[in-house]
């Protein structure tokens, strides 16, 4: 028992830690560099985007 515990505890000592790149911004803003205009179109009961 003491054993398996011993090789349980170096097995967790020797794993190297998986850690995330802190380096994204999960709220980022997305941008359009080239933007064009936008038309709303409203007729009846439909909306057109263009």
């Amino acid at each position: 028992m003491r054993q398996a515990f011993f090789m349980l505890l170096m097995s967790l000592c020797l794993a190297a830690p998986a850690l995330a790149d802190g380096g994204h911004d999960h709220h980022a803003v997305p941008t359009l560099m080239n933007q064009t205009t936008t038309t709303v179109t409203m007729k009846d009961n439909t909306v057109t985007l263009t």
